[in-house]
């Protein structure tokens, strides 16, 4: 930094150096861990937002918007409310996914999970939201935030093995009662034995 001495002749100026060599490595250092957090957020295969103490979408990625079909910049910015309004619009079961967000987002600091279905089109996807706190360095809250994915496949696995045991189940009991009969008729020592049993 510079300025011309004005009570001298103007051909004199004074300069000032300060070493901003510091700065400019804390800035770079910012810039890739801004970087490094925006490529994670985005790569990731579950949507995420994070919201601040006062209510506001800071953060929402691709996956986010996809699911809520809405463009990831409408939702930024914008108080959470709007986003959990997109998720109730398209619910299943609007009234009950209302009460149940409403309920988890009060007691973010349990982590609550709270499962839900989207209609799209003719077909039903399932989700499962996880709400967290997020907190600074020192531990005080900043915020809270979730994380939604898409559970259609891990429902759909659960309910056939489900659908397998129970079946198993019934193939296996039908030979045990069979046996179970014949085992306590020769326990009960029947006097009556025909020649064929």
């Amino acid at each position: 930094s510079g300025r011309v001495l004005k009570e001298i002749d103007p051909a004199f100026f004074e300069f000032s150096f300060i070493d901003i060599s510091r700065q400019k490595k804390l800035q770079r250092a910012l810039r890739h861990e801004f970087a490094r957090t925006a490529s994670l957020i985005d790569n990731l295969t579950a949507g995420l937002f994070l919201v601040d103490n006062s209510g506001v979408v800071t953060e929402a990625n691709f996956d986010l918007a996809k699911i809520v079909d809405v463009e990831q910049e409408r939702l930024i910015g914008q108080p959470y409310g709007q986003l959990t309004g997109e998720l109730i619009r398209l619910s299943a079961e609007p009234e009950v996914l209302q009460h149940t967000l409403e309920a988890a987002i009060l007691n973010v600091m349990e982590k609550p999970e709270v499962e839900f279905a989207l209609i799209r089109g003719e077909q039903l996807s399932y989700y499962e939201l996880t709400i967290f706190p997020v907190r600074d360095d020192g531990g005080m809250p900043v915020g809270w935030g979730g994380l939604v994915q898409d559970i259609t496949d891990l429902r759909a696995q659960t309910i056939w093995k489900l659908e397998l045991l129970s079946m198993l189940a019934h193939d296996i009991r039908s030979p045990l009662a069979t046996l179970k009969g014949h085992a306590t008729a020769l326990l009960g020592n029947y006097q009556n034995w025909g020649s064929d049993m």
